[in-house]
């Protein structure tokens, strides 16, 4: 893999225009006619496959040697992105390119909240959640691509599997339950064997956005698509106790 993809670079809404219109274009269209400055800054990152990206309530921000580094050691970025109230884990993000997975592991079995693909954001219900809540700790991991891949071969075919090892220098033992799959599959996607290297951009907002979209009328429209967004994404939690009962009945 080559390690000049794991990167980031504080950015405003001028930089990042035209990617965030091709995979959001409603959401841009709206921006643009705010036209914010360079005091509503953004992070840009670049992300391995795998790489972590926030885990426990921690933002990581991937490093040249293909490695993260906690947001909490980098007091300058922490500054622009963390969020003011104890209530709010995690700064807002959208996923610029390709894919990223919200999930929680524990023994014998994870658990996926959300696989987010470009143009879709994360972290918004901390920001619309209601500031007088118990503190809850951000407990879910997310990850750079996906976390819940499985291989299709039986996990015993040691065989196939030094194949593997082989040809995409793969150094993971031959997975023994389905939780280890993923790291084969981070191994081959990040293999030297691959010309073109596999990665997820993503945007993170800086609180001033939602400060700025709560108070300031002019900035109603955004306001009311993040919410709306918000509104969308709770669908199925808010309908899950009537999916549990028809379950029961049936």
């Amino acid at each position: 893999m080559n390690k000049d993809i794991a990167s980031f670079e504080i950015a405003s809404w001028e930089n990042v225009r035209e990617d965030f219109k091709k995979v959001n274009p409603e959401a841009a269209a709206i921006i643009d006619r705010l036209s914010p400055d360079k005091h509503f800054p953004l992070v840009r990152a670049r992300y391995p496959f795998g790489a972590t990206i926030a885990s426990g309530g921690e933002i990581y921000l991937p490093k040249k040697d293909g490695g993260t580094q906690l947001l909490s050691s980098m007091p300058e970025i922490l500054k622009l992105l963390k969020p003011n109230s104890l209530d709010k884990n995690i700064p807002v993000m959208m996923v610029l390119k390709n894919s990223a997975e919200i999930f929680y592991e524990m023994a014998g079995r994870i658990i996926s909240a959300f696989l987010s693909t470009s143009g879709k954001f994360i972290g918004m219900w901390d920001q619309f959640g209601p500031t007088n809540k118990p503190y809850v700790k951000w407990i879910w991991d997310l990850v750079s691509g996906a976390r819940i891949l499985y291989l299709l071969p039986k996990i015993t075919n040691v065989a196939g599997h030094k194949v593997l090892r082989k040809k995409y220098q793969v150094s993971s033992h031959a997975p023994k339950n389905y939780n280890e799959h993923w790291r084969i599959f981070k191994e081959i996607a990040n293999s030297s064997e691959f010309p073109q290297d596999w990665y997820s951009e993503i945007l993170f907002f800086s609180d001033i956005w939602f400060e700025t979209a709560k108070k300031d009328a002019a900035w109603r429209e955004l306001y009311d698509y993040f919410l709306n967004e918000v509104w969308e994404d709770t669908g199925y939690w808010r309908s899950e106790s009537t999916f549990k009962i028809i379950w029961e009945n049936y």
